[in-house]
């Protein structure tokens, strides 16, 4: 299986640069420079003909280029990346099921699409940076489609799990390319709210891939139906995408250029630490597990040491473009910012997949019932999202992440509680999610946002990717974590084999309360600085060049009016001297 996971990751990589290349032929040519030999003449065919479907498109596409239609197609692709990584969490009873297998094995479901999702989010932001956001988001959500397709129609776990990853790779290419279209496309108030309210979604949309992944549990279809929904509704976006979102800027760095030494070693230490996370819910002792952990653990260490110190230490690195450029390390509130965005998402996800399991393993309650159990969570996001978004810049978004923090960590205490009943279900459960959403929408909106605003736009793509990847590695993580620790789940259908996985999913959440509370220490590292969009940085850096010019002008007019009135005076005192 994981040599299958190696094989889907190098296939995805040579589909999305086939996807750039494709683009680059047909529909990008203002942007890229093609050098075709004159006496070809079938080259130059195509290249006439793709300067015309170029054309198309601009003309084509200027109804559809409104911002309202860029947000709502860059929203549904965010809500299309997050359900369809929670809907398949509903769905693993019935996967395991239906092929016979281990809890563990059919988790890679799950695992194989948050891995490659958070992986390759990095990447994607720096290569979208780099040859425009517009064509890794219009050919990533065409290759998801695909994707989402094959994966419904095929009737193996170890292709389901292959193209699962596909998936995470594709819905990679398309969430730090929203984030840097949405900059590109909205300013000022308009801008802190697009970025709120996109963040609100893709967090709600958890929530509903949950009831989705249950509704169609019950059906005849099974957990295929989610994907032949979100199919359909992906190649509709792609379309449209395809006409609405507009070119983007590009920066000076090559691909050819990037850090793939740093790419290799992030990739390799992420996936051999999920893959052991996942191999230990059935045996701690054996090798496949913890050897796996320590040296996935090691490789990710090893990565930020590159990243920050050894590339400069050989010739041959010194001019590579790095996964993340140094400039990027500088931003206020980086470091401290990432991490509690990152270990307060993985928190909310170990909670609401435990909580899930609770409901299904445990209580024995089908799975949109279940499901709907989960929705005080996603009903308070939705709510919240606005405000908070309303809100953010008038509040300091240090006292905001500290509020979320605290009521997050609340939420994770109140769930260690709850047990399978449903008099403890409105007792603790119920209170827990709202406070553990309301706690999410705060640091997910103020740290995101904050780190958006303070970045220049040429790294839009790049940061947005940084920041996700981090939350998305931690929901990676946390799934595996889940797995290790609660082992071969089966249904309770004795009172012993019930208190038998309550005092599992118990340990669950001490997890993830040891996660809230981390990201609430590290909150007293985040400082309190001013934030502005890149665009008012713009601006205000264009006013003081001005100002600086015309101040330049002014002192360049006096210095040539004084030899002026020096020869004046000059000639003055010769008349003067005179005789009369």
């Amino acid at each position: 299986m994981n040599q299958a996971l190696f094989k889907g990751s190098e296939i995805s990589l040579g589909v999305v640069f086939g996807i750039q290349k494709l683009w680059d032929l047909v529909s990008c040519s203002r942007l890229f420079t093609l050098h075709i030999p004159s006496n070809n003449r079938i080259i130059m065919t195509l290249a006439h003909y793709s300067e015309k479907i170029g054309k198309f498109r601009e003309r084509g596409g200027r109804p559809f280029q409104k911002p309202w239609i860029v947000f709502l197609v860059v929203a549904t692709s965010e809500l299309l990346d997050a359900m369809n990584l929670s809907v398949v969490a509903t769905t693993l009873s019935q996967i395991q099921e239906k092929y016979n297998t281990t809890y563990p094995i059919a988790s890679w479901a799950l695992s194989s699409y948050a891995l490659c999702f958070a992986g390759f989010i990095m990447i994607m932001g720096r290569i979208g940076d780099i040859i425009g956001h517009h064509i890794i988001f219009i050919g990533g959500l065409f290759a998801l489609s695909l994707f989402l397709l094959i994966a419904a129609a095929v009737e193996n776990l170890y292709v389901v799990i292959v193209f699962r990853a596909l998936q995470g790779i594709c819905a990679a290419a398309t969430i730090p390319s929203s984030y840097a279209i949405i900059a590109h496309t909205y300013s000022g108030n308009a801008l802190k709210m697009a970025l709120a309210a996109l963040t609100g979604i893709m967090t709600v949309a958890s929530g509903i891939g949950f009831v989705i992944g249950g509704a169609f549990y019950e059906s005849s279809v099974g957990y295929r139906g989610s994907f032949y929904l979100f199919f359909a509704l992906c190649i509709l976006s792609s379309v449209l995408s395809f006409f609405c979102v507009r070119h983007t800027p590009t920066s000076p760095a090559k691909v050819s250029k990037l850090d793939h030494l740093g790419v290799l070693i992030m990739l390799s230490g992420a996936l051999l630490l999920v893959t052991g996370l996942t191999e230990g819910g059935a045996r701690w002792n054996s090798p496949k597990a913890y050897v796996l952990v320590v040296i996935g653990v090691v490789l990710l260490i090893l990565f930020l040491v590159w990243e920050l110190y050894l590339y400069k230490k050989f010739s041959w690195s010194k001019n590579l473009d790095l996964l993340i450029p140094p400039a990027m390390w500088d931003l206020p509130n980086f470091i401290p910012l990432i991490i509690i965005l990152g270990i307060n998402y993985g928190s909310m996800f170990t909670q609401t997949l435990a909580s899930l399991q609770i409901f299904q393993y445990v209580s024995l309650h089908s799975p949109i019932v279940s499901a709907v159990q989960t929705l005080p969570g996603p009903i308070t996001m939705t709510i919240l999202t606005f405000l908070v978004g309303f809100l953010f810049g008038k509040i300091p978004p240090k006292y905001c992440i500290f509020f979320g923090s605290s009521i997050s960590l609340t939420g994770a205490v109140l769930f260690s509680r709850m047990n399978y009943t449903m008099d403890s279900y409105w007792r603790y459960g119920f209170p827990a999610y709202i406070l553990m959403s309301s706690g999410t929408v705060f640091v997910f909106i103020n740290t995101l946002n904050t780190l958006i605003l303070s970045c220049p736009l040429d790294m839009q793509g790049l940061l947005s990717g940084v920041a996700i990847t981090s939350g998305e590695f931690f929901v990676a993580a946390a799934s595996a974590g889940v797995s290790s620790i609660v082992g071969n789940t089966q249904f309770g259908d004795s009172l012993e084999a019930k208190e038998a996985l309550m005092k599992r999913y118990q340990k669950v959440f001490y997890l993830a309360i040891a996660l809230s509370g981390t990201a609430f220490l590290v909150d007293f590292f985040v400082k309190n600085v001013p934030i502005s969009s890149p665009q008012k940085q713009s601006m205000d850096e264009e006013e003081l060049k001005e100002n600086v010019e015309s101040a330049s002008d002014v002192v360049s007019s006096k210095n040539l009016e004084i030899p002026q009135r020096s020869t004046e005076a000059e000639g003055l005192a010769v008349e003067v001297a005179l005789p009369q």
